[in-house]
């Protein structure tokens, strides 16, 4: 703040502490500064902490969203809200149609998000599966924030599993290719994935925990709750399915949102 002297700071906004913070420290420094909060994940069904309004320098004062359902959820809470859509179209591709690969037939892309709780969780199960079923070919594609080696040692994974591979690709869409199916709990990766053609599988826990950021889209059909679901799953699926078809349309309508650029101009 010293050094930039800002008019204005933009964060990310998800509905961590930290995010509060930064409008309130940027307040104090600077009264006149306009703090905006940048939603750009989905909003899952059970984040409270988005929505809380308390002491008024803890507030960002404009929202900016990245999709259509995040913005009708905030519209009814705050009132300058803004739907200015997906500031990572510019780098991805935005067509929906779907890759086309021979080599993805029983590929499994696995995206944990970076809580390492949540990565041990993905990760044990395929390890677990991939012992008893070599019929699925899972590529583990871990969240850059994820100390690897960390995690691996946990659970003392000695890449034994010929049908196990950590992938090294920078881009995320050299992993979509590869893949037909992707298994997920809260990462917002998946509609990456979708809007490319691969069906989502959630792994399902049963602890009372749900995360699933499609929850609106499936509403449960794609919940992989023990080993034979996701065998069931590889065994059942046929590639011209109506169902998944009509999801991944709401899902790239939703969530592909071109960046508004007449919009965000308004705001410097």
């Amino acid at each position: 703040m010293k050094i930039f002297n800002p008019n204005y700071i933009i964060t990310t906004y998800e509905g961590y502490g930290w995010e509060r913070l930064c409008f309130k420290i940027a307040k104090q420094y600077k009264k006149k500064i306009k703090c905006i909060g940048y939603q750009h994940t989905p909003i899952i069904h059970n984040n409270i902490s988005i929505f809380w309004k308390i002491k008024s320098d803890y507030n960002p004062d404009f929202i900016w969203c990245s999709d259509k359902e995040s913005f009708k959820a905030l519209k009814k809470k705050f009132k300058s809200v803004f739907l200015i859509g997906n500031l990572k179209n510019e780098n991805n591709p935005t067509s929906t149609k779907n890759y086309i690969n021979k080599n993805k037939k029983n590929s499994c892309l696995v995206i944990p998000e970076g809580l390492n709780q949540e990565c041990l969780r993905l990760i044990n199960f395929t390890i677990q599966f991939s012992k008893f079923y070599k019929s699925i070919n899972f590529i583990w594609r871990f969240h850059p924030i994820t100390n690897i080696k960390k995690i691996l040692k946990v659970v003392n994974y000695k890449n034994k599993q010929k049908n196990i591979t950590i992938s090294k690709a920078k881009n995320l869409h050299d992993d979509i290719k590869k893949s037909k199916f992707v298994l997920y709990r809260g990462s917002s990766t998946v509609i990456e994935a979708v809007k490319k053609g691969v069906v989502p599988l959630y792994l399902n826990l049963n602890d009372g925990i749900n995360v699933d950021i499609l929850k609106q889209f499936t509403r449960s059909k794609n919940y992989v709750n023990e080993f034979k679901d996701l065998v069931l799953f590889n065994q059942k699926y046929k590639k011209k399915n109506s169902y998944f078809e009509k999801m991944k349309k709401n899902i790239s309508t939703t969530y592909n949102v071109k960046p508004k650029e007449k919009i965000i101009s308004k705001f410097f």
